[in-house]
């Protein structure tokens, strides 16, 4: 919901591009900068502590913008500082979500467990936007955003009786500094992971400002309209839940090299939204491109999971994330 919610409360408090473009700006500049080290804590602490302490702290942060615009008080700055925090916790976040599978699951069901797990995601990719477009256009993007805080309080409160399997350490404990060296000797000499993610900053890049950017405002100034575009969002992820049903009954043999091929088609919606600007053809592009993103997903997953010692996993996904910025994830 919040990507919907905060593209247009954005819009709502200054029409500019430009000052949208600076709120995300603002949410990726902090989490490229504390990337490294969400890696490094996450290995370090336990990815348990980490996961409870930003699902609170997201929470608080979204609910502080919701208040904010639920009483007429939001200002541009209100956005910049806010999403920097937001980006912070996401850099602390997303690797120690990312090392959890392999904790919790036999190598054997691996594949089996990334696929439930993405299922999950993209269930609620294709109900999120679409109701938060909704509030969007009924009741304000403020709302849309307090639903949002309200479900990473609830996210923290029923992990609270989970327990994930203490990481073991064999020896003295490494430095910081120590972990973050170590992380980066396995990430450069690592041929195939090096590789996809100096690819993917660039075209990470060109998607996050063709897509989410100026996507909103495209739809905003065009009649596909705020509703218009939360039916394009949720499209993609209809195309990855469509394909994990038939990734449930397909094994990839060479994960990276088939997620290779199905990535080719993530530019499909940009081309379109330039070509033909109307919701259906977009959204059918999205369903495509999702189902594209979903095998790469998997197999850039299974890659990872399968080939990187799980003492380092965190480390390793927050060099991945640091390069493609997190946009299929």
């Amino acid at each position: 919901m919040a990507p919907i919610a905060l593209a247009f409360a954005v819009l709502e408090v200054s029409d500019s591009p430009g000052d949208l473009g600076l709120v995300l700006a603002a949410h990726s500049i902090p989490m490229v900068a504390f990337m490294l080290a969400g890696g490094v804590i996450a290995d370090r602490v336990g990815r348990t502590l980490v996961i409870q302490g930003a699902n609170v702290a997201s929470g608080l942060s979204q609910g502080l913008l919701a208040a904010l615009l639920l009483t007429g008080r939001a200002e541009l700055w209100h956005f910049v500082v806010l999403s920097a925090v937001n980006g912070t916790v996401s850099a602390m976040n997303l690797p120690a979500l990312s090392g959890l599978v392999p904790q919790l699951v036999p190598r054997e069901q691996l594949q089996a467990a990334n696929v439930l797990v993405s299922m999950t995601r993209s269930a609620l990719l294709i109900l999120g936007p679409t109701v938060s477009a909704g509030l969007v256009v009924t009741v304000g993007p403020g709302w849309a955003l307090a639903v949002d805080a309200a479900a990473w309080l609830v996210a923290a409160a029923v992990l609270l009786p989970v327990r994930i399997p203490a990481r073991a350490r064999s020896g003295a404990e490494p430095s910081v500094l120590g972990e973050l060296r170590e992380g980066w000797t396995f990430f450069r000499t690592t041929t195939w992971l090096w590789v996809v993610v100096l690819v993917f900053s660039v075209t990470n890049g060109i998607h996050e400002g063709a897509f989410t950017t100026l996507g909103p405002v495209l739809a905003k100034d065009s009649a596909i309209g705020e509703h218009g575009w939360g039916l394009i969002v949720s499209a993609q992820a209809v195309g990855r839940l469509v394909m994990t049903l038939v990734l449930m009954r397909v094994t990839l043999q060479r994960p990276l090299l088939v997620g290779m091929v199905g990535v080719a088609f993530f530019g499909l919606p940009i081309l379109v939204m330039g070509l033909v600007p109307q919701t259906l053809p977009i959204m059918l592009a999205a369903v495509v491109a999702g189902m594209g993103v979903e095998v790469f997903g998997l197999g850039w997953n299974l890659a990872m999971q399968e080939n990187v010692p799980e003492e380092m996993l965190s480390r390793a996904y927050s060099y991945d994330m640091l390069g493609e910025g997190s946009t299929l994830s």
